[in-house]
């Protein structure tokens, strides 16, 4: 009895292996792919996302070139592809796209060389994606970035810069080139310079974080040496099993300056430069305390310009205005550089002698009087003689000294040097 075979269960294996990749292509929509020729000439156009419908039709029998903008095309990039896929089997690249109506795209796309069992050249397979809504998010966020007052400089675990992004250019004077692949100490004076490595591997190891996450004021170095203060902020992220570290900088050069000019508001007087009266107060109420602390003496001297009514009335308050900033500079030469020196109000200065004696505080305003009295203003060619009177007072330790008692004293004093003539000095006990 013969044997009878059913046909439909004897199958060609490699009909079935090209059927199911048909179906394979048929499925998938989120690319296109075709295949070409050796010469690339699409022969075949398989799937793709619903907007490229008419792609099939418009390339089928064309040069894949027909698939790049007319610039690149006549610069021979389908060519220059094509051959790098034959020669190494495969190149993946980006780049822009047209449809076959002519709209453009941003491409990602992988071109195969294909080749016959016994390794003969059959043509080129390409899976391309359109990508363009993540090269328009990229190019916004590079906009971003590079627009940023804020610098952001990444590195690897070993501290090499990888990215020097946004203003870093700018703050630290470095070009992008120049400091990528460059440890991040040379952003940095020392001593953090020599020291930043440790701390990167000091945390590693131990996994306890000093500064990630949180804000802080640090000073960076820029490329000429010079210092720049920034506020920092240090991020963490793992890529590839690898960590890296962003720091984001922005230059608070204006910032600090702005803020030294309201520190020095707050603490100068406007007209004479020297200290104001809370700010001198304060001194004095400090070396008070110091004095306690360490067992010195603390000397202090009240002065008033004698007669500055009638300066003013005679060669009127510029003139007037003259005469308080030139004692201000006769009194800052006179004293010690340790020394003390603000505008009590008006026409009367308060020096503050950390350290100082009786004999000491003596001499010291024997020495400003007569500083004073040897030197005269000229105001618009006219000479005006100048003479102070001195009230002084010296605390010494043990003595319970408050700045109130202390400037009570000097104000006694000042008041028995001006009835006793005036450009004088004289010395009050502290109650």
């Amino acid at each position: 009895m013969g044997t009878a075979h059913n046909v439909d269960s004897v199958r060609d294996p490699s009909r079935e292996c090209e059927e199911r990749f048909r179906l394979l292509l048929a499925g998938v929509r989120e690319y296109a792919i075709f295949f070409t020729d050796p010469h690339g000439t699409i022969t075949e156009w398989h799937s793709g996302p619903a907007g490229w419908a008419g792609d099939a039709a418009a390339f089928v029998g064309s040069h894949v070139s027909g698939l790049y903008p007319p610039g690149d095309a006549a610069a021979g990039k389908p060519g220059i592809e094509l051959a790098e896929a034959r020669a190494w089997g495969h190149a993946a690249r980006e780049g822009w796209l047209v449809h076959g109506d002519g709209t453009r795209f941003w491409g990602d796309y992988v071109t195969a060389a294909l080749r016959d069992d016994r390794g003969g050249f059959r043509g080129f397979c390409r899976v391309v994606r359109d990508v363009t809504e993540r090269k328009h998010a990229e190019e916004a966020l590079r906009s971003v970035v590079s627009h940023s007052t804020d610098a952001l400089v990444t590195i690897d675990h070993r501290g090499t810069i990888q990215s020097f992004a946004g203003a870093a250019e700018r703050i630290f004077g470095y070009a992008a080139a120049e400091a990528v692949g460059r440890n991040v100490s040379v952003l940095m004076p020392e001593p953090w310079r020599g020291e930043h490595d440790g701390y990167i591997q000091n945390y590693l190891r131990t996994g306890v974080p000093r500064v990630i996450g949180t804000g802080r004021e640090v000073t960076g170095r820029r490329k000429d040496g010079s210092p720049v203060p920034l506020d920092f902020t240090l991020t963490e992220f793992t890529l590839d099993g690898l960590t890296f570290f962003t720091g984001i900088m922005r230059d608070i050069t204006e910032r600090k300056e702005a803020q030294a000019q309201l520190e020095v508001q707050a603490t100068q007087d406007a007209l004479t430069g020297l200290w104001n009266r809370g700010a001198i107060l304060k001194l004095l109420a400090d070396e008070l305390d110091r004095g306690r602390r360490d067992g010195t003496a603390v000397g202090v001297a009240l002065l008033d310009i004698d007669h500055f009514k009638r300066i003013n009335d005679g060669y009127g308050h510029l003139a007037g205005d003259a005469v308080l900033r030139a004692l201000g500079g006769e009194l800052n030469a006179a004293v010690r550089r340790y020394d003390r020196i603000g505008r009590y109000g008006g026409e009367e200065f308060l020096i503050v002698m950390p350290g100082c004696d009786e004999a000491c505080v003596r001499g010291l305003c024997e020495r400003v009087r007569r500083t004073v009295a040897d030197a005269s203003v000229t105001y618009e060619g006219r000479r005006i003689a100048v003479t102070v009177s001195i009230g002084a007072a010296v605390a010494v330790p043990g003595a319970g000294a408050t700045p109130d008692t202390f400037l009570r004293a000097a104000d006694l004093a000042l008041y028995r040097a001006k009835h006793a003539g005036r450009d004088r000095v004289e010395l009050g006990p502290v109650e």
